[in-house]
């Protein structure tokens, strides 16, 4: 059986939060922007990283994965790879046909970004 290596990592990144819900006095809204920014602790299997996103599954087997978050890429703090596991091709299999989606919608975004920029060209021109 084909064995896959995947790198776990620890995301430390800085989250959007709410405040209280209903009506606040303005003393109480400045204590919100005052407050010390929200910061999220995350760690699971890598599935992408790139300059848009980072996205980890918490928990991966029988060719699934669950528990999987997205987070921009501007607001990590800190990322840390813990270590490798090595899954077998069931495992895996969800995570091929995840990063083969990603590729595909990166090359055509690419494409798109292309073809927009020949078409400005042509405008300016």
């Amino acid at each position: 059986m084909k064995r896959v290596e995947m790198s776990v990592v620890h995301v430390s990144w800085r989250d959007a939060h709410s405040g209280h819900r209903g009506w606040q006095a303005p003393e109480d809204m400045q204590q919100f922007v005052n407050d010390s920014e929200f910061v999220v602790q995350t760690v699971g299997f890598l599935l992408q990283h790139d300059k848009t996103w980072l996205t980890v599954a918490m928990s991966v087997g029988g060719g699934m994965g669950c528990e999987l978050v997205k987070v921009p890429s501007c607001c990590i703090l800190k990322l840390r790879k813990i270590g490798k596991v090595f899954l077998d091709s069931a495992e895996f299999e969800v995570i091929s046909k995840l990063a083969a989606k990603r590729e595909a919608k990166h090359a055509r975004r690419h494409h798109r970004v292309v073809r927009q920029s020949f078409s400005r060209r042509r405008v300016l021109s």
